[in-house]
């Protein structure tokens, strides 16, 4: 425990997290929107998802299949 906590106070392993963090963050939005674009262009298609972010977004685009 002494080690992670030493871990969670150095300035370079913050950095570090945060900057993984965000690419990751990055990528995911990335892929969320080539998935909405997907379904955009295919004619008939909706998107099904648990992502709450995810179904918002393809809600808001009229994208969204119907939860039941």
């Amino acid at each position: 425990m002494i080690a992670v906590t030493r871990l969670s106070v150095s300035p370079t392993a913050r950095w570090g997290h945060w900057s993984l963090t965000r690419s990751t963050m990055s990528r995911r939005r990335a892929a969320d929107v080539h998935l909405l674009a997907a379904v955009e262009l295919t004619p008939g298609a909706t998107l099904w998802t648990y992502d709450k972010r995810l179904h918002q977004a393809a809600e808001d685009l009229s994208l969204a299949a119907a939860r039941g």
